[in-house]
This record gives C-alpha cells, structure tokens and sequence, in this order.
C-alpha cells in the first residue's frame, strides 16, 4: 500500500535500549510494524475524505467569530461580507500581534465568496495548509437558512458541503519530496448518497460531521476509487458550544480548551487489493477523541497557520476485506489500535498490534 503523511503528526516511536537488528529497526517495532502500516493507510484514507467537513468546520469558526465581533461592534446589524471575513482579526495567545483569522485557518491564497445559498471556497492548489495538505479547485458550503452552524439544528437543517468539479487533494509522499495527488468526486444535490459531506448542531454544545460515499482516488488510478463514508461528532472546549476562535482559545495560556471527537468511519478504501482486481475496504473508530488546536509560525499565512493534533484517546484502525485480498505475511493481524496519552507536554502513543505493544 502506498503510504502519504497523515494529517495528525504521529509522536516519534522511539525506544531507547532496545536491540536493533543489522537494519537498525528494533524488534519491538518490527512486531507492529505491520499495524504501523495499516494505522497509515487507514488514517490517510479518513483524512482525505474528511477535508471537505474540516473545510466546512474553519468556516463556521470564521463565522462565528465574525458574527461575534460584529454584535460587540458600534454596527451590530451589519451583514457578514466576504471583505469582513478577509480582515477579520483575532488575538491568539502567543502571537506577537493580531491575526488574520481567515489567512490562518485556509491560507492567504485562499478565497471565500459569498453566494445566494451560502459560501464558495476556492483554493489557489499551490499553497500546503498547516495540516500539509494542498488543496485545489473549489468546494461550496450550502447553509441554507442556518447563517451559523449552531442555527443549523438537527440533519434536516445541515449544512452541505459539497465538492465541486476539478476539487483535489494532494499530500507530500513519505519518499522524498514527491506528492500523492488525489481526484475527488463531484458531489450532486440529486445524489445525496455519495460525495456529500454534511454539518449540523445537534444541541448541548456538540455538532455532528456526516460524510456519505466520499469518492476518492490516485490520479490515475480511478478504478480503486473510495466509497467512504463517516460519522463523527464534536464537542467544542467553549461553554457553550460556541465556535467562535475566541471561545475556544484561552487569552493567557492557562487554560486549555481542546475538542472532543469521537465516532466511526467505513468503506472502499483508494488502495488496491493484493490481486488488484477491487479497493481494499478499511474501518475506523475513534473513541474519546480529544484534539488541540497547534498554531504555528508558517509561510503560508501571515505568519500563522493552525491544525489539529490528537492529545488523547483509541484510534482502531482495521482492514475489513477478506484475508486473501491483502497479504497475511505483512500484515498477520487485520486491526490496530493506537492509545494517544499526553502528560504535561510529553506526547505518548501506545500501538497494540498482534499481541504486541510498542511505546515511546
């Protein structure tokens, strides 16, 4: 299986006085080596297909922000405009001066229009995003009546974002500096079932993210192409559901306010079965997600860029085809996990692969 740089930085796996053979690698890591393999693909695969809900998520960030500054402003009435949304700026602890909010969270080459139903967002296909994706072509976020993600209560009031045509992902390649550079489906109001990611508050301060039939692919390799599809739900660390940066940012640093996710994910995978005749099939689970907001000097965006990084929680991770259509040999046990463990600053991952468990 080919094998991208996911989006959430794996902790570096390093144990110290362990035997290392000829090759350097210890056998403690080669015991999971194969569950190491799976968790890559896997996460690659739920991370592509998530890029249109993240993309959705920033702009209800960018909103509420926004209409939050506007109602505390001399113009409380005033409309949301994309002039606003461009010079909207915040203070972010830690920053020598105020942000661009919208630089940060989707680059200076992005731009965002408003339309009859809601926004566009258009990337420029050059600029890597702080999660290191480069995105490109453009993607639509219907709001319909729900001018903030918090008014779009319950699925029949969901926000839709959809993938236009020409919409792409691509992600640097763990061989040197080369790109994996996906095709994505065009999503159709009339099709609801595939390539329809969807957005809804569902009260108590948590929303939930639904991804129906992602159709994803390497560009030239339609015929193992996804069929992925996700529910998650997220909590954010504001008090009262706000997603408004400024709710979800402590001022002074002391306080950190991280999002919860949790949820499940399934489906036809981009990558090929052993006897390449089909897609391999992949599940995912996340349970007690909890995920910190990094914002980091970057080139891409006045300074600042902003991802999220996993702090806490089980990540399973399985191969669901039959044994035959990946090779036992590499790969003895089909499932995974990954525990996530943060004390103090300290980053640790436990991987559970096999009977074996390997930690930093």
């Amino acid at each position: 299986m080919k094998k991208i740089i996911a989006t959430m930085a794996l902790a570096a796996l390093a144990l110290t006085g362990c035997i290392k053979g000829s090759d350097g690698v210890s056998e403690e890591y080669r015991r999971v080596q194969g569950g190491i393999m799976i968790y890559n693909s896997v996460t690659a695969m739920q991370n592509v297909a998530m890029q249109p809900a993240n993309a959705g998520i920033r702009l209800a960030i960018l909103l509420a922000e926004a209409e939050k500054q506007i109602a505390a402003s001399e113009t409380p009435d005033a409309p949301i405009t994309a002039d606003y949304l461009k010079n909207l700026t915040v203070k972010i602890y830690g920053a020598t001066s105020d942000i661009k909010l919208q630089a940060m969270l989707f680059g200076d080459l992005t731009t965002i229009e408003k339309t009859s139903d809601g926004w566009k967002i258009n990337y420029g296909g050059s600029q890597q995003q702080a999660d290191g994706f480069i995105l490109s072509g453009s993607l639509q976020v219907i709001t319909g009546d729900a001018d903030q993600l918090m008014d779009a209560t319950g699925e029949a009031s969901a926000w839709k974002v959809m993938m236009l045509e020409g919409f792409g992902v691509s992600s640097y390649s763990s061989y040197g500096s080369t790109t994996a550079d996906f095709v994505m489906g065009t999503s159709d109001l009339q099709n609801p079932m595939a390539n329809m990611t969807l957005l809804y508050y569902n009260g108590g301060g948590s929303y939930s993210i639904s991804l129906a039939g992602i159709q994803a692919w390497f560009k030239g390799s339609e015929q193992f192409k996804s069929n992925w599809s996700s529910a998650l739900t997220l909590t954010p660390g504001s008090d009262n559901g706000s997603l408004a940066i400024s709710d979800t940012e402590s001022d002074s640093g002391d306080e950190i306010k991280d999002f919860k996710v949790s949820g499940t994910a399934s489906g036809d995978s981009f990558y090929a079965t052993a006897s390449e005749l089909g897609s391999l099939r992949f599940s995912y689970r996340l349970t007690d997600g909890q995920y910190r907001r990094i914002i980091k000097s970057s080139s891409i965006s006045s300074g600042y860029g902003a991802y999220a990084q996993i702090v806490s929680g089980t990540q399973k991770c399985s191969i669901t085809s039959p044994a035959g259509d990946y090779s036992i040999e590499t790969y003895p046990s089909p499932d995974v996990e990954y525990v996530w463990t943060l004390s103090g600053n300290y980053l640790s991952v436990s991987v559970k692969y096999n009977v074996f468990v390997y930690s930093n």
